[in-house]
């Protein structure tokens, strides 16, 4: 059992000071109702007198309700925050999946809509006539820096900073810059000049400066096609476009499922084939476009060279696939934006041979005159 020792002093008022083993307390209040403060926390107790019933309550135990609402609130938070961040996932997911099949889409349309860019056309008489300024006369780049010079009015900051004379210094420095880029743009001019004088004189060489220097056909070599040329006259191009499908074309469709998830099967023989067709066909446009635009030439025999696999080896061989002879003024004439590429070829002469189901079959090149 062991010793107890407990002991009240009345410090007046009501208010008492226990003094016990566990340590020392205060308490106050009137008869049947009085409150504590001690070791164990603060107590309130309500009794009837001269009946031993009372009640007696702990204060400030709601503190354990509220730390225990706090804990399960904070639980609850957590728990929202995971299916945030799971729902952020499933989103992100989601709209990756989107984008992959977009690129694949985008990539497609590309190839069937080739023909639909085009360089600017060259006038070439009227640039070997035309210099951008007279020789021996301030050039444009010179005469914009001098107008700066002469608009110049010096601001306050300036004034006060004493930088006037920096500042003017500048000027005259760019003044002088600007005349060496008018010569540098002069110089560029007589070589484009000399360059246009070949074209127009129908000189072979300078036809094919012209293009390989402008590279009008470097989107088409990125995706895995090329190209050679010749000239048969001034007015007559011979062009073999090597298409290379298996680089070209993709073996697998991308698509969303229900459920938006990313899916990819091979592509179908018939779809192959069609994307196979617009492709060359929409190649074989966009030449001729920038060939007419670049030269004074007016008809392109163009033939589109590809692999085709033969059944008795089993192995790729290389044959034309279409043959065909463009000339500018029904180029013209055609709506590039709305028409199908495949379908538009059947305004020039050509040789191609496709089935739905089997592709292309090789045909022979149409005999240049």
């Amino acid at each position: 059992m062991g010793f107890g020792f407990r002991k009240s002093i009345n410090l007046g008022g009501g208010v008492k000071l226990n003094v016990g083993k566990k340590g020392i307390g205060l308490s106050g209040g009137v008869k049947g109702a009085r409150v504590s403060v001690g070791p164990r926390g603060t107590r309130a107790r309500v009794s009837i007198p001269n009946t031993g019933i009372y009640y007696d309550q702990k204060l400030g135990a709601a503190k354990r309700s509220t730390r225990s609402s706090s804990t399960s609130e904070y639980k609850s938070f957590k728990a929202t925050e995971r299916e945030r961040e799971k729902e952020l996932t499933k989103i992100q997911d989601l709209q990756r999946a989107r984008n992959e099949v977009e690129m694949f889409e985008e990539k497609v349309n590309f190839f069937i809509s080739i023909h639909k860019d085009c360089t600017e056309t060259f006038n070439w008489e009227n640039i070997v006539q035309n210099p951008p300024f007279t020789l021996g006369e301030i050039g444009p780049q010179e005469k914009e820096a001098r107008l700066m010079v002469d608009k110049y009015k010096p601001t306050f900051r300036d004034k006060f900073f004493n930088r006037i004379t920096a500042k003017k210094q500048l000027l005259e420095i760019e003044i002088i810059h600007s005349k060496e880029a008018d010569e540098e743009l002069y110089q560029k001019w007589e070589e484009l000049k000399e360059l246009g004088n070949g074209v127009l004189s129908g000189d072979y060489s300078s036809y094919t400066k012209v293009i390989e220097d402008l590279a009008p056909f470097q989107d088409i070599k990125d995706l895995g096609s090329d190209f050679s040329f010749d000239f048969y006259d001034k007015k007559t191009a011979v062009i073999n476009l090597y298409v290379h499908s298996e680089r070209v074309i993709p073996s697998e469709e991308v698509s969303l499922t229900k459920t938006g998830k990313v899916s990819r099967k091979k592509m179908t023989k018939t779809k192959f084939y069609e994307l196979y067709q617009d492709y060359v066909s929409s190649c074989i446009l966009r030449i001729s476009r920038e060939l007419f635009a670049l030269l004074p030439l007016e008809r392109l025999y163009i033939n589109a060279i590809g692999e085709l696999e033969d059944s008795s080896t089993g192995q790729l061989v290389e044959g034309t696939v279409i043959s065909i002879l463009v000339d500018n003024e029904t180029l013209q004439k055609l709506d590039l934006d709305r028409i199908d590429c495949s379908d538009s070829l059947v305004n020039f002469p050509h040789n191609m041979n496709f089935k739905k189901t089997k592709g292309f079959i090789f045909v022979d090149q149409l005999e240049v005159r």
